[in-house]
């Protein structure tokens, strides 16, 4: 085996007497203890045989050659193996999490290693939070957007006063929202409205984010309109036909920087209508109208939709006429059978270019009749007259109604005769006893077609006397 070569380290050093060689041995022995190998060799060939036999002479120089080797090796000690598991995480709730929500996360460990710590760590942030145990639960009080992303958690613990740390857990994610309610709407006065009135719609939502505004949306229309709150009324202080149609409304409001709009309310359906009251009609004179005459007709109506005008109809024939205004009168100067029947008005006006029509009025019925007076009648020479005299009976009348006939009759008996005018004299040349007794004449006359008698006129009578 071959020996391994040491460094030599090599001392000179005066030695006049054994005690100093001694002395000086143990001075290295001690200046260097870890070195040194506590025995030397001294090689001196002229004070070998002194030294073999005893201390060096005075004068006498000697060389130490002292033999040095490292230090024992010893292998290094391994450190015991600590070996932690992987922390579980669990959020709570473990749905959608609304802005301002308390969150949990709880994150725990089974190790025989207590004593260590827990830490929640947001990936992309700066939320770190470390707690005592092997089991713990981290609280977010009021969670907001700066909260959202994926956490996970790590245990830490000392063992024989080194640092261990468990693989990390797997994460959980936060996401934030702001969750708005559906708004109610409603509508007043409801869903027939008059041109011109006044519709308000309420839009309300009961919700923690106030301080937002409600947005009113014609379905299919340009109207828009915004007003800041909770719950507001929209009016339309006149409505038109343009406002016609569905309106919803939208509240959107801003949480921490970011905008949130609620789903649409449900619509409310309004349509704007002209309503135009039922007109009046009016006849003059009131009671029966005599062929010729003169008949009026009025028509009026109260409406604020003025403008318009009225059309007097009649119901079974071609009478038609028309008049602008509100009152109107229509006039028949001369009223014939071709203007009998039952008569109505109504009333037609344009608002906002669309045409609406009023009821049809009650109707006033137009009866037309010839009133012919009662006839005047005389007789001459007198109540008795004498056989063979000769009897005139004069029938008249006063009339508009010219161009008619008076037709004389006996009341019992058979004489009957017809003369035409409007005064007229019959004559009994030569009276028998058969033309005694009473007489009354009656006037005829045709008119529009239409034939007309006069009352019968008072009698008269004669009786014949014997020459």
């Amino acid at each position: 085996m071959v020996e391994p070569q040491y460094p030599q380290i090599t001392a000179t050093k005066p030695l006049d007497t054994l005690a100093a060689y001694t002395n000086f041995l143990d001075l290295l022995a001690n200046k260097a203890p870890d070195l040194l190998v506590p025995s030397a060799t001294l090689h001196n060939p002229a004070a070998a045989q002194d030294v073999a036999g005893g201390p060096p002479a005075a004068q006498d120089m000697a060389e130490v050659h002292l033999s040095a080797r490292p230090p024992l090796q010893f292998p290094a000690q391994q450190p015991p193996a600590v070996s932690l598991p992987t922390p579980s995480i669990s959020l709570s709730p473990n749905k959608e999490i609304t802005w301002g929500d308390k969150v949990n996360i709880n994150c725990s460990v089974e190790t025989q290693f207590t004593g260590g710590t827990l830490s929640l760590i947001k990936h992309s942030g700066s939320f770190r939070d470390t707690k005592n145990g092997t089991s713990i639960t981290f609280s977010l009080p009021e969670v907001d957007f700066v909260h959202e992303g994926s956490y996970y958690c790590q245990y830490q613990t000392r063992v024989s006063s080194r640092r261990f740390s468990s693989p990390q857990s797997s994460s959980v994610n936060i996401s934030v929202k702001a969750t708005l309610p559906i708004p109610s709407i409603s509508l007043c006065p409801g869903k027939e409205v008059t041109w011109g009135e006044k519709v308000d719609i309420n839009c309300s939502v009961k919700t923690q984010f106030i301080g937002g505004s409600f947005t009113l949306i014609q379905n299919s229309g340009s109207f828009r309109e915004t007003k800041s709150g909770t719950s507001v009324t929209f009016s339309l202080p006149k409505v038109d036909f343009v406002h016609e149609g569905s309106y919803y409304c939208q509240y959107q409001t801003r949480v921490s920087s970011h905008y949130f709009s609620s789903p649409h309310s449900s619509s409310v359906h309004f349509s704007v209508a002209v309503t135009l009251p039922t007109p009046s009609i009016s006849l003059s004179p009131t009671k029966g109208v005599t062929w010729g005459e003169k008949v009026e007709i009025t028509c009026s109506v109260q409406t604020q939709f003025r403008g318009g005008f009225f059309t007097l109809i009649q119901n079974s024939g071609s009478f038609r006429e028309t008049k602008s205004g509100t009152s109107v009168t229509f006039s028949l100067p001369k009223v014939d059978f071709v203007h009998e029947g039952s008569y109505y008005c109504q009333y037609q006006t344009r608002v906002s270019s669309r045409d609406f029509s009023s009821p049809q009025s009650s109707s006033v019925n137009i009866s037309v009749k010839v009133t012919l007076p009662t006839p005047g009648i005389s007789l001459r020479p007198g109540k008795e007259v004498t056989w063979g005299e000769k009897v005139d009976i004069t029938c008249s009348v006063e009339t508009q109604f010219t161009g008619g006939s008076f037709t004389l009759i006996q009341n019992s008996g058979s004489f009957r005769e017809t003369k035409s005018g409007t005064s007229v004299t019959f004559s009994l040349p030569k009276v028998d006893f058969v033309h005694e007794g009473s007489y009354y004449c009656q006037y005829q006359t045709s008119v529009s077609s239409r034939d007309f008698s006069s009352p019968h006129s008072s009698s008269v009578q004669f009786s014949i006397i014997d020459a």
